[in-house]
């Protein structure tokens, strides 16, 4: 489902928070991150995007609100990031359905290689997902 719903799949690292961040769902809000991409497994980027994710601090509710779980991304982080491009404001979504981001830990001794290095569980479970991807049934 992750993997049907995004246009574009990419391994990228966090380079920077952008403050402040906008939003478009107010008074919800989003906060936005400059991301080196470091692979491809679906779709096409360029090697810097912008990424989106909801939640962050809202200044009108003086609190920070996140949406389900997953906590913001990190400076310096990688991840796994299952994104929709939107071209009206030129970044990059994760899904807010699944929320899309998951963390790349350190590749564990013994993992699959891919391009002369170890590749994480993460990595490489999304690439098997992303070639036996579900497109998104419409609703009825």
């Amino acid at each position: 489902m992750v993997a049907g719903a995004a246009d574009t799949v990419i391994a990228g690292t966090v380079l920077a928070e952008i403050i402040p961040s906008d939003t478009r769902m107010a008074p919800n809000p989003e906060t936005q991150f400059t991301v080196r991409v470091d692979s491809i497994l679906k779709g096409d980027a360029p090697e810097e995007i912008v990424v989106s994710q909801l939640g962050g601090f809202s200044p009108e509710k003086n609190a920070f609100i996140m949406s389900g779980d997953d906590p913001l991304m990190e400076v310096g982080g990688s991840y796994v990031m299952s994104l929709v491009f939107d071209p009206a404001v030129t970044w990059y979504t994760a899904s807010p359905a699944t929320n899309g981001i998951e963390v790349i830990s350190t590749a564990a001794e013994g993992a699959p290689q891919r391009r002369g290095e170890a590749e994480s569980d993460v990595v490489s479970r999304m690439r098997d997902v992303v070639a036996n991807e579900i497109p998104p049934q419409p609703a009825e």
